[in-house]
């Protein structure tokens, strides 16, 4: 038997609720910082993926550089040097290149640069 009076229990129920804020706010916050710029990050990458191809120069996770010559349902044919073809899965490209870093990227060392260390 509870011989509390009714006053003292709507106050001890009143409390459960502003308990509960502290815990609420740090989901909210999660969300905003690490939820939704994962979804926003991993939508663009989608568009990224569907936007691609022959031609386009691109960046795999891995490193590799290279020029798209077939773009497959799940797969890339990608040609990194003169008739050297790889073939890659589509969700390990990493970015397009725009023709700036293209260049970049195939410009060779200066002639006075050392090769091995």
């Amino acid at each position: 038997m509870n011989f509390a009076p009714p006053v003292f229990l709507a106050q001890a129920q009143g409390q459960g609720l502003i308990g509960m804020v502290p815990f609420l706010l740090v989901i909210f916050i999660f969300y905003f910082l690490v939820l939704r710029p994962q979804q926003t990050e991993q939508k663009n990458h989608q568009a990224l993926l569907a936007s691609l191809k022959k031609d386009d120069r691109i960046t795999t996770t891995g490193g590799l550089h290279g020029k798209i010559d077939e773009v497959r349902e799940h797969l890339i044919v990608l040609e990194v040097a003169p008739k050297v073809l790889v073939i890659i899965d589509k969700p390990s490209v990493k970015q397009r290149l725009t023709e700036a870093d293209s260049a970049a990227s195939t410009k060779e060392p200066a002639a006075g640069a050392s090769k091995g260390s």
